[in-house]
């Protein structure tokens, strides 16, 4: 027997400590090759927030007070028309002019239609930041059934990884019921199968005049600080300003 065969790579093991750091393509807040989900009430500005981070990262331009990484943003929309994205667009272009270039994709996809998430893998190739509006226009399931909802976000984390850009996942939360709090991000649908998989997740609520931009602490596994952003939108352009950061225990 012939033991000089080289071994199957697939098998041998690596050490963790040596794999690269985690690249930001906003510090903080979008890492590249994971998945973001951005979840909020209809209404808002999860739509808004994301055309504004996607204007930021293609002038490049900073990111309610974090650096970007400049990059290509593929937009897959299913919230809205094609004319209703214009127009929001058209908002906030006095701002960030780059945006009437931004690319995307109105695709119907229907549960007729098979293998709707994995075109996504072919669709994003070359881009560097992937807006997928929303959860509900690709997952192959009811939004309470967890093991669609848990495969539609792992294959998304697949295509992140294999072509090496950040996915921003818009989920909207559900309305409260007895025993939830109204900024509760356990107000998210399907909540335990999507915050299970995905790698950071944002909850995005209002508060008073304010709105406010709340990460999980318990998606994140390592050193960083965190903070909630209190932010004013800006009805003129449809964009937000940041007020304040808030600290996070």
């Amino acid at each position: 027997m012939d033991n000089t065969k080289a071994k199957d790579p697939n098998l041998t093991p690596k050490k963790f400590f040596d794999a690269p750091p985690t690249e930001w393509m906003v510090k903080g807040v979008i890492p590249r090759g994971c998945v973001t989900v951005l979840a909020g009430d209809p209404g808002e500005g999860k739509t808004a927030l994301a055309l504004q981070l996607s204007g930021c990262m293609m002038q490049p331009a900073i990111f309610l007070g974090q650096s970007t990484k400049p990059g290509r943003v593929l937009w897959v929309q299913q919230d809205c028309s094609d004319t209703q994205m214009r127009d929001v667009i058209e908002l906030q272009r006095s701002r960030y002019s780059t945006l009437v270039n931004l690319e995307g994709h109105s695709v119907d996809f229907s549960p007729r239609i098979t293998r709707r998430v994995e075109w996504l893998g072919k669709a994003s190739k070359g881009y560097d930041l992937l807006v997928v509006d929303s959860l509900l226009g690709i997952s192959a399931g009811s939004i309470n059934d967890s093991e669609a909802m848990t495969n539609c976000v792992h294959t998304l984390k697949r295509i992140a990884s294999k072509n090496n850009l950040a996915v921003l996942l818009l989920h909207h939360l559900r309305k409260p019921g007895d025993g939830d709090f109204n900024t509760s991000e356990d107000r998210s649908a399907g909540s335990f199968a999507i915050k299970a998989a995905c790698d950071t997740f944002f909850s995005l609520y209002q508060s008073g005049h304010y709105t406010e931009l709340k990460p999980s602490t318990r998606k994140f596994r390592g050193r960083r600080d965190f903070y909630k952003l209190v932010l004013k939108l800006d009805k003129a352009t449809y964009s937000f300003r940041l007020i304040r950061k808030v600290p996070i225990d």
